[in-house]
């Protein structure tokens, strides 16, 4: 048999046809008004997060999409986002939140809400 043939994967056909139309939805868009509309909700994230003194390991004016706030157990709060259905990642020491254009601003208190149930695993801006 030849399986090796399989050994680098196979095309990813359904994903090199959906570009198309991503790449189109982007354009109708624009990058600009997607820049800003991601922006906003990491802004509006960074001030929930700020509100509930969870340090921010991302500078306060950030724009771009990733949002790392730190964390005394961030693999706890990535599981606990997770059984809401919420994907995070574990960065290090921090919680990684990334915005896209998918998103809505009801998924920013929806985070918020988890972390505030658990400020316990969040590292406090409090001294």
């Amino acid at each position: 048999m030849k399986a090796r043939w399989f050994e680098a994967g196979s095309p990813p056909l359904p994903q090199a046809y959906a570009v198309l139309a991503v790449l189109g939805l982007r354009n109708s868009i624009g990058p600009a008004k997607i820049c800003a509309y991601i922006g906003a909700l990491a802004q509006a994230y960074l001030k929930g997060a700020c509100d509930l003194q969870i340090k921010s390991n991302t500078p306060l004016n950030g724009q771009g999409p990733l949002v790392v706030l730190q964390m005394k157990d961030a693999q706890a709060i990535v599981g606990r986002l997770s059984d809401e259905g919420i994907i995070a990642a574990n960065c290090m020491d921090g919680l990684r939140v990334s915005f896209h254009l998918y998103n809505t601003l009801e998924d920013v208190p929806a985070v918020l809400r988890i972390l505030e149930s658990n400020l316990d695993l969040t590292a406090s801006n409090q001294h």
